[in-house]
């Protein structure tokens, strides 16, 4: 008698199409930025440290500019999801590790106050980290551990957001959130980057509408009631394609951070905005040893990063680059910022 079973159907991706792009220039697009952010409250320090953190030197690397990130964060503001004038608190200070209270502040600007820290202590101590509760979405760890090696330091930073949204293939109950996560070693000349996320689609918290035409396919995607999810609006779970290693990692994240900043599972939280409930935030900063130096030379782990099978997940960074003068965005996401910026009457040279 055969006992053999017949695979199961491949779950499906969503189509993504080739999207239209249009130029802006950085200058324009940041001075948009300030004005939004000035009428929202932020003071002038915190505005400029959402702005570093948007126009990180390194962003070309993973994508560009993500302005749906920003739309999504000032309509928090104005839900009241986002305190503008949020004062990042210290709840517990040690040697080696800090504890903050992020007091619904903008995710960027936890950052910019936790990472000054975390230089200062792994400087002296040769290892420190910093747990953040009570914070808000940050999209791009790549961004917070880019920063740290450029400081000479090996960074990494997990958060835990939004409520519980991925289920294993085959089961339609929501166990775990699309937690981000991200490395960066530093070298003489160069920044090694390695990131990871628990999602099923390129970012849960922000879907570019272009990449969720159409109905979901029907193992990818389920409504509240468990049913095949019949528009990407009323989906509830979502699919963990890459599986039990992701189910895994996933839940050692929401359990992790819970626990370490006395915050909420992702099974814990009831609201769909990734601003609507607390983020929490784990950053290490490590000072590499000269031994570590010598044995990993630059050109050891370029030639690592080249034999990669996706250079998305790992990629060799300029250590110092540049910011361009223009950039290239999503035509759809430069018409959600100007509708943004025409709802609160701000001039932009787009018109």
């Amino acid at each position: 008698m055969n006992h053999a079973s017949n695979p199961p159907d491949p779950v499906v991706r969503p189509e993504v199409c080739a999207v239209e792009t249009v130029s802006l220039q950085v200058a324009d697009v940041q001075q948009s930025i300030l004005k939004v952010l000035t009428r929202q409250g932020l003071f002038g320090a915190d505005s400029q440290h959402v702005i570093d953190y948007v126009f990180s030197p390194w962003l070309p690397a993973w994508g560009g500019l993500h302005l749906p990130y920003l739309s999504s964060m000032v309509r928090a503001m104005d839900l009241g999801e986002i305190d503008p004038r949020g004062r990042i608190l210290t709840v517990r200070d040690q040697p080696s590790l800090v504890h903050l209270d992020g007091s619904r502040a903008a995710g960027p600007v936890a950052m910019a106050y936790a990472t000054e820290l975390l230089v200062e202590k792994a400087k002296a101590t040769g290892i420190a980290g910093a747990i953040i509760r009570n914070s808000s979405a940050i999209d791009r760890p790549e961004a917070v551990v880019a920063t740290l090696a450029h400081r000479g330091l090996i960074g990494f930073m997990v958060s835990s957001t939004g409520r519980a949204e991925f289920s294993p293939v085959g089961d339609r109950t929501p166990r775990v959130a699309g937690h981000r996560s991200a490395w960066c070693l530093p070298a003489a000349s160069s920044l090694t980057l390695i990131s990871t996320q628990v999602a099923s689609l390129d970012s849960l918290m922000l879907l570019d509408p272009a990449q969720t035409e159409g109905q979901p396919a029907a193992d990818l995607a389920f409504d509240k009631e468990g049913q095949p999810a019949r528009s990407w609006n009323s989906a509830r779970t979502f699919s963990l394609l890459t599986g039990e290693h992701d189910l895994q990692y996933g839940l050692l994240c929401g359990l992790l951070l819970a626990a370490l900043s006395d915050g909420r599972l992702p099974t814990e939280r009831a609201k769909k905005s990734p601003f609507g409930d607390d983020s929490e935030h784990l950053l290490l900063a490590i000072e590499p040893s000269s031994e570590m130096a010598e044995r990993f030379p630059p050109e050891r782990l370029a030639a690592f990063v080249s034999s990669m099978k996706h250079p998305r997940a790992i990629q060799q960074l300029e250590k110092s680059p540049t910011l361009p003068a223009t950039i290239e965005v999503p035509l759809a996401h430069q018409q959600m910022w100007i509708e943004l910026l025409d709802e609160q009457r701000i001039e932009h040279p787009w018109k």
